[in-house]
């Protein structure tokens, strides 16, 4: 087979989730699971095999509108985005002959928390 097209895949050779293996963002998966396919053939990996970290996230917000004129009020609102902080990790390198960091997370999938607090006029 002659293969010249995007989206090559890997050869899987052993189980990437063995049991017992502890994930963390240095060893996201079992790299030694996986191996170059050769120059023109199509690797034997699933699409999809491989699934990122989840996602923790809390998002709140208050709202307190307050009567001024009969047809105007004063709304004062908080917002807090990741309100709890939780470190939301990004994809892991899934790229075979990525080097040193196939197989580890290095980048952050959301922003830290974000607070805002606003007012308006409603009429």
């Amino acid at each position: 087979m002659n293969y010249s097209g995007g989206g090559q895949r890997a050869n899987v050779t052993g189980n990437p989730l063995p049991p017992g293996f502890k994930q963390g963002i240095t060893e996201w998966f079992n790299t030694a699971a996986f191996s170059q396919p050769a120059v023109g053939t199509f690797g034997n990996s699933g699409r999809d095999i491989i699934r990122r970290p989840g996602v923790s996230n809390l998002d709140a917000s208050l709202f307190k509108n307050i009567p001024i004129w009969e047809r105007v009020k004063l709304q004062l609102r908080a917002e807090g985005f990741n309100a709890l902080n939780h470190t939301q990790f990004g994809l892991p390198n899934t790229y075979v002959n990525g080097g040193p960091s196939f197989g580890q997370i290095g980048s952050l999938g959301v922003s830290a928390r974000i607070l805002q607090v606003a007012g308006k006029v409603i009429w």
